[in-house]
Formats: structure tokens, C-alpha cells, sequence
């Protein structure tokens, strides 16, 4: 028979970030990352209250909440992310604009076809609104929407150095 607690991914209810990052704070980044890639606020919202729970001992003893403080960042400066319609030599090389760059939080999905767009548009709402006007073409996404829309590589780059992220 399995007990409750054998269900969970992690053990530990530890906030403090010692020599292994807290759970609850490595949720939290995780639950922004993947809440802004989707489209799905109530990740966002759930990071947010990991976060706020911690505050307390945050303020007490800021050193010792790393991954707290990282999530926290996430919440105030939102990660974006790239949508990259590939399927030529350019992508390739519009993919490595973005690897050239620092770019702390942000996701990068390639869609190689027609096909990976089905089935990416399952999972990010966002990838169904996108028609690619030609391949590749790269969607820079914040917040909740993807209004740079860019088919090059100085069009990427130039947006990159704005580091708007």
C-alpha cells in the first residue's frame, strides 16, 4: 500500500535554500515558467503565493533564500519566451542569435513543421493565434502575448539587444 506522501515529487518542505535549492522554490520557478509559456495565469498565481509565504524569512535572511529570490524576480521581471517557426538553414542560424545572448528565464520552442505545430498547439494556446507568414519566422512573446514578430536574423538580434528580458 502506498502512503500519501509517496505521491509527491519532492520530500522536502524546507524553504531554505542551503547547498540544495529549496523545492517549494524551485516550484515556484517552474510554475512561471511554465504558467508564461501556456498561457495559464493560475501557475503564475500559485508561484506567487510560494513566494509570499516565504517573505518573512526572505527579509530575515535574504542570503539563505536564492531560489526564492530568484522566483521573486520572475514574478516582478516576467520571462519571456521564443517561438521559432523553423525549416530552413536561417533558423538555424536565428537560433544561435538567441543562444549568443543572456537570457535569464526565457524558453525557446522550435517548431520544425506543420506537424510539430499540431501538436505544440496542445500544449501552448498561443502557437494555435500564430500563422506563420513564411518560414522561419521567430514570435517573441512577454507577459502573455507575442507581438514582436521578426523573419530574420538582424530582426532577432535586434530585438534581443533591446534585452527587454
Amino acid at each position: 500500500m502506498v502512503g500519501p506522501r509517496e505521491y509527491f515529487f519532492c520530500d522536502s518542505y524546507n524553504q531554505y535554500d542551503g547547498a540544495m535549492p529549496s523545492s517549494l522554490a524551485q516550484l515556484a520557478i517552474n510554475a512561471i515558467q511554465i504558467g508564461h509559456l501556456t498561457g495559464n495565469s493560475d501557475h503564475v498565481e500559485t508561484a506567487s503565493a510560494i513566494v509570499e509565504r516565504a517573505g518573512q524569512l526572505i527579509k530575515q535572511a535574504p542570503s539563505g533564500f536564492t531560489r526564492h529570490l530568484t522566483a521573486f524576480d520572475l514574478l516582478v521581471n516576467p520571462p519571456a519566451s521564443i517561438v521559432l517557426f523553423a525549416g530552413s538553414h536561417q533558423a538555424e542560424e536565428m537560433i544561435k542569435a538567441v543562444n549568443r545572448h543572456w537570457l535569464p528565464g526565457m524558453s525557446l520552442v522550435v517548431i520544425r513543421n506543420d506537424a510539430e505545430k499540431a501538436a505544440i498547439e496542445a500544449i501552448l494556446p498561443a502557437a494555435a493565434e500564430m500563422k506563420p507568414e513564411k518560414w522561419p519566422e521567430a514570435r517573441v512573446c512577454e507577459g502573455f502575448s507575442c507581438p514582436a514578430l521578426v523573419q530574420d536574423v538582424p530582426g532577432l538580434e535586434k530585438i534581443l539587444s533591446k534585452q527587454l528580458f
